[in-house]
């Protein structure tokens, strides 16, 4: 649980750069909305908040990159409680490069914030996703340049 919270704490440290406002629960669905237009995607809400039990499992994950080329990936996410948090595990591509996160429900939405290491470099950034049905809908971006790219997890198994 330690840990947890320092991960926390160094995401919100001033950053050289980095201009990206943290994901709070105060901004979720500003952003989300936000970042869905941007897109001309639309996800209805949900008719009620989520609970931990509505997102907690394995999921098959696809999306884009937000580099100019926008090339495809696809990988593994994994939700798992964590007291009143979400903890994420993502497995991407070929290579199943591991990222690690951290988040939390609000309403219909479940907002991350997440890490990776890439040559010796370690990269952070946010997802938000919106449930519909047995798929998270959802956004993420990195810090470093702020672009945005669509992501969709569909779920494998749920965990009780």
């Amino acid at each position: 649980m330690k840990s947890i919270f320092g991960f926390i704490r160094h995401l919100f440290q001033k950053k050289r750069g980095n201009s990206i406002e943290p994901l709070l629960h105060s901004n979720a669905e500003r952003l989300f909305g936000e970042w869905s237009s941007g897109f001309g995607i639309s996800v209805p809400p949900s008719s009620r908040p989520l609970r931990l039990a509505d997102v907690v499992g394995s999921y098959a994950v696809s999306g884009s990159n937000p580099s100019t080329t926008s090339e495809g990936y696809f990988g593994t996410l994994q939700l798992e409680p964590c007291g009143a948090l979400v903890k994420a595990y993502w497995e991407i591509g070929h290579t199943h490069q591991p990222q690690h996160g951290v988040g939390f429900l609000k309403n219909d939405l479940l907002a991350l914030d997440f890490y990776y290491a890439e040559a010796g470099e370690r990269f952070y950034g946010q997802a938000i996703y919106r449930v519909a049905g047995d798929r998270l809908v959802g956004f993420w971006r990195e810090h470093a340049d702020g672009r945005i790219a669509p992501e969709v997890a569909t779920l494998k198994n749920r965990l009780v």
